[in-house]
């Protein structure tokens, strides 16, 4: 059988004029020869109002009957849809997860899809029928209604596709793209034209994504590079994704530690790599490593906390720093006011990890990098000032280390975290010279037994460290000496 899979999001069916565009979407491939399998989400809206309803009936409403409550929305929907079809005179059904079946294990409200039964459906479609199955749910051991996460229609409609060797899985939308933010709630939405494998692996392994999320996506590019394979795209016949494990990225070792970037080539060529491609984090890495600043600090900036000093002050530093009348690192070009941070458990803007405001200075190169970017940053306000940077979702939800390290192996540098380019900072600052107790006061550590972390790792230089030494009596050097071997001790004498 020629197998398509069909899923429609919540905004595709999200009025009764909608459905029946669908429908007649469903059509078009039904008379192009094709055994069309549709999924559905909950019509747009639907899925928060049980929500809510849920919540005013009981403050504790379990989980397994949130679960029940919730795949009602999907049910309606898949019953609208197949009402329609038949009104257009084609023979279609809805069918309940329960029914087919879906088989998930896990928690409720967050189960994963591991094996769906084909006997029935296949029996219905070479019938001529059309299924309407509801996505977001399934069917656990104990015989209860579970569902997946939010967006878990869609891990239904890849799942189908694979356990019936679907031919193609499409996905459809309201919108004509992917965007920055959803484009319904946020103006300044913007297209993205290229999806790259790094803004890839940042939506699959934020965390806060399940397994059964990352298995799922996992799943769906192994199904596009079969396809590839099979339309004689590629010759490869090996997917990439045989043998790999979901929880691990490319070119990482299992249990390999992240490095502390020791020298300022590597920084720089990440850094410049990342401006080269357009990066969507490329200007907070860029201020990360010039601050120091934790992920939820910078997450937590505003313009009102940057303070730098005037342009034609800066100019005037600049001609004399290039004419050799101050050195670069005797000059401050601003402070930034670190005193809030976004916390990710409440998913506001709170207090710094030290629960205390602190200033870091403001170089050359971060004062002219943050003239030219911060005119442009328009990315929303609150009671706190405007946003210095993008609000991204995986951001909020603490998935800065799975971007960062995606990039970082992707391009042979290893493994790394978000918390890379704030040891980075501190170590290019203690290899330079600066004060322990300066870097200490910046970067906001309430203890030397942290700094030693990076005391240790900082790739400092020792040769010639101790020539600055001059322990002679009166001022004078000190006479040559010569070593001579005893039976147990070394003895010196004057020449």
């Amino acid at each position: 059988m020629k197998i398509i899979v069909l899923k429609f999001g919540g905004t595709s069916v999200g009025t009764l004029d909608r459905i029946v565009k669908i429908s007649k979407i469903i059509i078009s491939y039904i008379k192009k020869k094709y055994k069309v399998i549709v999924v559905t989400s909950a019509m747009s809206g639907v899925t928060n109002e049980l929500i809510k309803k849920a919540g005013k009936i009981s403050k504790n409403f379990p989980n397994s009957e949130r679960d029940v409550l919730l795949s009602t929305g999907e049910q309606m929907a898949s019953a609208l849809i197949a009402g329609k079809l038949c009104d257009l005179g084609f023979n279609s059904r809805s069918w309940m997860s329960w029914q087919i079946p879906i088989i998930t294990r896990g928690n409720y409200s967050s189960a994963r899809i591991v094996k769906i039964g084909t006997d029935h459906l296949k029996k219905y479609l070479k019938k001529g029928g059309t299924p309407i199955i509801t996505g977001f749910q399934g069917l656990n051991k104990e015989s209860r209604l579970t569902t997946l996460e939010r967006g878990g229609s869609d891990a239904s409609a890849i799942m189908l596709a694979k356990f019936f060797k679907a031919k193609r899985c499409i996905i459809y939308t309201d919108v004509e793209g992917v965007y920055t933010t959803d484009p319904n709630l946020t103006k300044n939405a913007k297209k993205i034209k290229v999806l790259s494998y790094e803004e890839m692996l940042e939506a699959a392994y934020r965390k806060g994504a399940s397994y059964s999320r990352r298995q799922e996506i996992k799943v769906s590019i192994n199904a596009v590079f079969s396809w590839a394979v099979n339309r004689k795209y590629i010759a490869l016949d090996t997917s990439p994704t045989t043998g790999a494990e979901v929880c691990a990225f490319p070119g990482e070792t299992k249990g390999e530690k992240p490095k502390i970037i020791k020298t300022l080539d590597v920084m720089r060529d990440a850094l410049a790599r990342a401006q080269e491609v357009s990066h969507r984090w490329f200007p907070i890495w860029f201020v990360a490593c010039h601050t120091g600043m934790r992920s939820g600090e910078l997450n937590g900036l505003r313009k009102p906390d940057i303070h730098l000093i005037p342009q034609e002050e800066a100019e005037e530093l600049d001609r004399k720093i290039e004419a050799g009348h101050e050195k670069p690192d005797c000059v401050s070009y601003g402070l930034i006011h670190i005193q809030r941070a976004w916390v990710k458990k409440s998913q506001s803007i709170g207090e710094t990890k030290g629960h205390y405001s602190r200033e870091v200075d403001v170089n050359r190169e971060l004062y002219w990098f943050l003239v030219d970017y911060l005119p442009k940053a328009e990315w929303g306000s609150d009671d706190h000032g405007e946003r210095v940077f993008e609000r991204i979702e995986a951001w909020n939800r603490g998935g800065e280390a799975a971007v960062i390290k995606a990039f970082f192996l992707q391009n042979g540098w290893g493994n790394m975290t978000f918390h890379v380019m704030r040891a980075f900072w501190a170590t290019q600052l203690l290899k330079a010279g600066v004060g322990v107790n300066v870097i200490m006061k910046m970067g906001g550590w309430k203890d030397y037994d942290t700094m030693m972390i990076y005391i240790r790792n900082a790739g400092i230089e020792v040769k010639g460290a101790t020539s600055s030494l001059n322990l002679s009596l009166q001022g004078r050097a000190p006479k040559r000496y010569k070593g001579v071997s005893g039976d147990n001790v070394v003895l010196f004498r004057r020449n």
